[in-house]
Order: C-alpha cells, then structure tokens, then sequence
C-alpha cells in the first residue's frame, strides 16, 4: 500500500527521488513566451501559443536517471516497486523526466504541427530549426520499448529546442510581426 504519511513540510520531489537512488539534473529554466506581437487570427495564434508551449515544458524539466544503468525490464520491475512503496508521491515527479519517450513524442508533435500549420510564416532558418528537431525526434523509435532515451541524446535534443525557442523569443522565428 502506498505511503500515506503527511508531514508538516512539503517534500521536495528532487530530494525525494535522490533519497531512492535517482540521479536528478535540473534543466536551466526557460521563460514562457509571449507571442503577443505575432500578427495571427485569435485561433492560429492560440494554436501557436500552445505548441511553443509544449516546447518550452519540455526543455524545462528536469533529466531523472533511474539507480545505476538497468535494463528495461528491470527499470519497471523497479518503477513498480517504488510506485507499491511510495505511490504518486514517486510517480508523478518521476513522470516529469526528459528522459521519457512520451515527453519526447510532444516535442515532435509540436515541432511537426508548428512546421505543418504554420510554414507561410515560418522564416527559412526557424523551418530548418524545426526539421532539425523532427529528425532528431524521429531517430529514438527503435528504442521505444526502452521506455527511456539516452542522456547525451536528450542535451542534443534540448539544444536544438532551445536555439528554435530563441529564434521564437526574439521574433526571429516568423514573418509575420505587428509593427511597434
């Protein structure tokens, strides 16, 4: 059964998962982005805000390595017994990991809805940047029954979002701008 116990002082997720053994290497923070000077009808421009968003969630958590380097099913033999021991209050702050497929799968989905749904205003360098994050995101499908991806290829991945997230921040990213 799951840990109930409440204490008088929230617990800090980091603490809590290195107390288990993870290894939890927090991500420089990215400030949200304002897309407020992006000239685009109420929707599109919603539609935008989203995707962006995802990106930048992405960039902002955290990398959570499991104790030492085990293999799959070890790794969720032991996912499992954590979530018996601890309950959400293991799962919900290990689920916020870079490292997990599906946290990837969102960065390609909005890196491929951006580039889909918004090319007539995308500049030619924001295009490139974007298909640069596509491919990247493409190449760990073989590995989706790893569950997680490598370390070196999530700082690779993390950088191509954050010289794309650049772009958009400084309103490099599209051409279409309201005047000032």
């Amino acid at each position: 059964m799951p840990d109930k116990e409440q204490s008088t002082q929230p617990e800090d997720p980091k603490s809590f998962l290195e107390s288990l053994g993870c290894k939890v290497t927090e991500s420089t923070p990215y400030p949200p982005i304002d897309l407020s000077t992006v000239n685009l009808e109420p929707t599109r421009k919603a539609d935008l805000q989203k995707y962006i968003d995802w990106l930048v969630a992405y960039v902002n958590l955290p990398i959570i390595e499991t104790p030492q380097h085990i293999d799959h099913a070890t790794r969720r033999e032991w996912r499992t017994e954590m979530y018996t021991l601890h309950g959400d209050r293991f799962l919900i702050p290990y689920q916020q990991n870079k490292l997990r497929i599906n946290s990837l799968s969102s960065v390609t989905y909005a890196s491929a809805m951006i580039e889909q749904s918004f090319s007539d205003i995308l500049t030619p360098q924001a295009k490139q940047e974007l298909s640069a994050i596509k491919q990247k995101g493409a190449s760990p499908r073989e590995q989706m029954t790893a569950e997680l991806v490598d370390v070196a290829f999530v700082h690779h991945m993390d950088s191509l979002i954050r010289s794309f997230l650049d772009q958009v921040a400084i309103g490099a990213a599209f051409q279409v701008h309201k005047r000032q």
